[in-house]
């Protein structure tokens, strides 16, 4: 995949010899990009997470990886949101609390309208299974809709998940029906346990430090 945020300057040849006419300064806007400012700003842009080191030896840690990086995130972020939801069973066909939309269904926990939107089928456990993960599946179509990037972290990730859209860390969705807390403190105060059981689903002994020019941050 090429890159996308390389900068080309280019060079405007006088033609003829013709003395150009002389140009006012050019605006802060419009001056060309300089390779430190292309730095700068390649490093504070999200980028796809590196999914490559987990070796996922069954159908449903292979449906978490696959979905991923689908999306560009990390499998543990995702699979710590989906051990959160569950409690920690990793159960396709988990039932939550029962909100205004409905009986909350999955692995991460679909409102009924959400389950018919995006096609989540609960009949059986295989199904369950398929119709979540993957490439193609419930949870790829649901965060990329309300708004999940590639590189984007686990708060971004659960703030789709909790409320609707990412970007929203101050949301609770306890007058719904949901637990206490806001997307916020569940990531930040109540997720260390089911960031174990993900490293531990995946195979995974520790998680690499971040380079040291790497500007952006989860959250």
């Amino acid at each position: 995949m090429g890159s996308l945020w390389d900068s080309f300057i280019d060079g405007y040849n006088n033609p003829g010899g013709v003395p150009a006419p002389a140009a006012e300064a050019p605006s802060e806007s419009e001056k060309p990009m300089t390779a430190w400012d292309s730095l700068m700003q390649s490093q504070q842009r999200p980028r796809a997470r590196d999914n490559s080191r987990y070796q996922p030896d069954d159908m449903f840690t292979q449906g978490i990886v696959e979905a991923a990086e689908e999306l560009g995130v990390d499998a543990v972020d995702l699979a710590t949101a989906i051990s959160y939801e569950t409690g920690g069973t990793f159960d396709p066909q988990q039932k939550g609390p029962t909100t205004k939309w409905g009986q909350h269904e999955g692995l991460i926990q679909f409102g009924q309208p959400q389950q018919q939107e995006y096609g989540v089928d609960l009949s059986s456990r295989e199904s369950a299974l398929h119709s979540q993960l993957g490439a193609d599946g419930a949870i790829v179509k649901y965060l990329r809709r309300t708004g999940v990037q590639p590189g984007m972290g686990l708060l971004d990730i659960y703030s789709a998940i909790n409320a609707g859209g990412v970007g929203r860390y101050d949301r609770s969705d306890a007058h719904a029906g949901g637990a206490p807390g806001t997307v916020r403190d569940k990531v930040e105060n109540q997720m260390a346990g089911h960031r174990e059981n993900a490293m531990q689903l995946l195979g995974v002994q520790s998680e690499p430090r971040p380079t040291r020019n790497r500007l952006w941050l989860d959250f």
